[in-house]
């Protein structure tokens, strides 16, 4: 039977997975991308000589900014199933590296950002979809604090 850090850590490389690099799932989760490379790599901790594990706290971070079920960490996977993020993206956005037309879109802000990531490659698109979701979280609970 597997730990709940091995556990951990084949979901987190299912997630790098995802989200196609370390440094985009990095972005997505407001970590270092040396934070994400040492949990990768399970990096000795040069204080206390264990390697690096995904706790609980971090856990729920990661289940909380990649809009995952609480507990879907501490479950094995196979892949980023029906439950997971690919679940809420078909449902809510398009494919985060398929662009709508330009001219589309009512919203001329969001027609000149849609130019602007038709200029990046597919590394760059998702790294900004990262970004973008770190945004959106924050403002997602400030609102939620304004509100309660």
């Amino acid at each position: 039977m597997k730990t709940i850090d091995e556990i951990r850590h084949e979901n987190l490389l299912l997630l790098i997975g995802k989200f196609g690099t370390v440094q985009a799932l990095a972005n997505a989760v407001g970590k270092s991308h040396a934070q994400i490379s040492q949990l990768k790599t399970r990096a000795v901790h040069s204080a206390t000589g264990k390697p690096r594990t995904i706790g609980d706290d971090l856990a729920r971070t990661f289940e909380q900014r990649c809009d995952l079920p609480l507990g879907w960490f501490d479950n094995p996977h196979t892949s980023i199933d029906a439950e997971g993020p690919d679940h809420h993206q078909q449902q809510s956005t398009p494919a985060p590296l398929d662009l709508p037309q330009r001219s589309a879109h009512p919203d001329p802000h969001i027609r000149k950002a849609i130019a602007i990531l038709e200029g990046l490659d597919r590394e760059g698109r998702i790294e900004a979809l990262g970004a973008i979701k770190v945004v959106a979280a924050s403002h997602h609970r400030t609102a939620s604090r304004s509100a309660g």
